[in-house]
C-alpha cells in the first residue's frame, strides 16, 4: 500500500468521520434538552450492550479479511462472519425475552421488552463492522465515509421525530438508535458480494468452504474475541456501576462525556485502524515488518490526541455547559478527568491491529484482562477513598495510564520485529 494511498484513504475515511461528528456534536444541545440525563443514564445501557454485541456477534471473523490473499476468500469471510452474527442474535433475542426481568434486576434499569431488541441492534452493527472492513479492503473509502455520516443524521432524525410526534423517553432514544445503524449499512452494499448470499447455504461445497474457513480463523474467536469483549464490557459495567453505586442522572453524564468526547476519539481510531490494518498487512508481507505502517498511522493519531486532551483538560466544563445547558457541566468535568486516558486509548485503539500482526492473540487477551481489571479496579478503589464520583473516575484513569503506555510500546516493539512466511493460510 502507497504512502499515497494511506494518506488519501485516511483524509477521505476522516472526512466522513469529522462530518459525522458535525453532525453529532450539533444533535448534542438539542438532544440534551429534549432528554434528561436519567433518561440517557438509562439509554447508556442499552448503548454500551448494543457496542459489546456489533463488536462480538460475528465472533470477530471480519477480521480475517485482511488477512486474506485472495478477493475472493475476503468475501467468504464477510460472509461467514455475517451468517455466524445472524445466528448469535437470534439465539440472543430468545434469551433476551426469557430473561428480561433479571436483566432489568441486574442493571438497575427497567428496559423491558427493549432487552429483546439490543441482539438486534447488536447484529446491524456488527455487519456495519464486516462491510466496512471489507469496503476499506476494496480501497471504497468514500462509502465508509458515506455510512457513518448517514448514521449519525438518521439517527438523530429519527429519535427528534420520534421524541415529537410518536413516543418519547428512552424508546425514542433507542429506536433512533437501532434504525440509524440499519440504514448506515445501505451505503456500504455494493462491497458485498448478491450471489455469494443466494448460493452460499443452496450449495453443500459452499458450506463446507465456510468451516474449513472457520477453523482457519478460529484464533479469532477463541482468543480475539474475549479480548474484544473484555474491553467492550468494561464500559458496560462501569456505567451499571456508577447508576447503581451512585445515580443514574450521573450515569447519564459519564454517557454524555462518552458520546461527545470518546466516541468521536473511538470512531476516529476504528476507521483509521482499517486503513492500519490493511496497510501494516500489505507491508508485512512484502518485508517482514509493519514499522512504516505504525509511524505512518499512530504518530499522527497521538499528536491529535494530545491536542484534543489538552483542550478538554482546560476548557471540558465550560464547553459542556456552553453546548449543552447547565445541567451538563459534571459531563463536562468527566470529560476533563478522561483527557489523559483518551488520548492513549485512542492511538492503541488506530493501532491495535499490531498483535494480530504480530502472531500475539494469546498473550493480547491476558493484556486486556488485565487493562480491565486495572481500570475496573482503579474505580471500586477511588469509590473506597472517597464518597465523589469523581475520586472513583481519576483513580481508575491514572492507574491506567501507565499500563497504556507499556501497550503503546509493546505495539511498536512487534512492529520492528521481523517475521518470516507472513502469507495467507492455505486450506485446499
Amino acid at each position: 500500500m502507497r504512502i499515497s494511498e494511506i494518506f488519501r484513504g485516511g483524509a477521505v475515511v476522516g472526512l466522513g468521520v469529522a462530518a459525522s461528528q458535525a453532525v453529532n456534536i450539533l444533535s448534542y444541545p438539542i438532544l440534551s434538552r429534549v432528554f434528561t440525563p436519567e433518561q440517557f443514564g438509562a439509554f447508556s445501557i442499552f448503548f454500551f450492550g448494543m457496542q459489546i454485541l456489533g463488536a462480538s456477534l460475528s465472533a470477530r471473523f471480519e477480521q480475517g479479511i485482511m488477512l486474506c490473499t485472495t478477493q475472493r476468500r475476503a468475501r467468504s469471510v464477510l460472509l461467514l462472519a455475517q451468517a455466524t452474527a445472524l445466528i448469535a442474535s437470534l439465539a440472543l433475542v430468545i434469551a433476551a425475552i426469557a430473561l428480561q426481568t433479571t436483566l432489568d434486576e441486574i442493571s438497575g434499569v427497567d428496559l423491558g421488552l427493549f432487552w429483546a431488541l439490543l441482539p438486534v441492534s447488536g447484529f446491524f452493527v456488527s455487519c456495519q463492522t464486516s462491510l466496512t472492513y471489507m469496503a476499506i479492503r476494496l480501497g471504497a473509502y468514500r462509502n465508509v465515509s458515506v455510512a457513518k455520516v448517514v448514521k449519525s443524521f438518521s439517527a438523530f432524525v429519527i429519535q427528534i421525530i420520534l421524541a415529537y410526534f410518536v413516543l418519547g423517553g428512552i424508546g425514542a432514544l433507542i429506536y433512533g438508535e437501532t434504525l440509524g445503524a440499519v440504514l448506515s449499512i445501505l451505503p456500504l452494499l455494493r462491497c458485498s458480494n448478491k450471489s455469494l448470499y443466494r448460493t452460499a447455504f443452496r450449495k453443500g461445497s459452499r458450506r463446507q468452504y465456510l468451516f474449513r474457513l472457520a477453523g482457519v480463523y478460529r484464533d479469532q474467536p477463541i482468543w480475539n474475541l474475549p479480548h474484544v469483549l473484555m474491553s467492550q464490557i468494561v464500559r458496560w459495567l462501569t456505567a451499571i456501576m456508577i447508576a447503581r453505586m451512585y445515580t443514574t442522572s450521573e450515569a447519564g453524564a459519564y454517557f454524555m462525556m462518552f458520546r461527545v468526547v470518546m466516541m468521536p476519539s473511538t470512531l476516529v481510531s476504528r476507521s483509521l485502524s482499517q486503513i492500519f490494518f490493511r496497510s501494516a498487512a500489505e507491508e508485512q508481507r512484502d518485508t517482514g515488518r509493519f514499522e512504516r505502517s505504525i509511524v505512518l498511522i499512530g504518530l499522527p493519531v497521538l499528536t491529535l490526541g494530545a491536542v484534543m486532551a489538552l483542550v478538554l483538560n482546560v476548557y471540558g466544563p465550560t464547553l459542556f455547559t456552553f453546548a449543552l445547558g447547565p445541567s451538563w457541566i459534571v459531563a463536562g468535568e468527566m470529560a476533563a478527568v478522561f483527557a489523559p486516558y483518551v488520548v492513549l486509548q485512542m492511538t492503541l485503539a488506530t493501532i491495535a491491529p499490531s498483535y494480530l500482526l504480530g502472531k500475539k492473540q494469546k498473550v493480547m487477551l491476558v493484556v486486556a484482562l488485565f487493562q480491565s481489571a486495572v481500570f475496573l479496579g482503579g474505580f471500586l478503589l477511588g469509590r473506597q477513598l472517597g464518597d465523589d464520583i469523581f475520586w472513583a473516575i481519576r483513580t481508575s484513569v491514572w492507574l491506567s495510564v501507565p499500563y497504556m503506555l507499556c501497550m503503546l510500546i509493546w505495539y511498536y516493539r512487534m512492529a520492528i520485529e521481523k517475521r518470516e512466511g507472513c502469507k495467507d493460510d492455505s486450506i485446499g
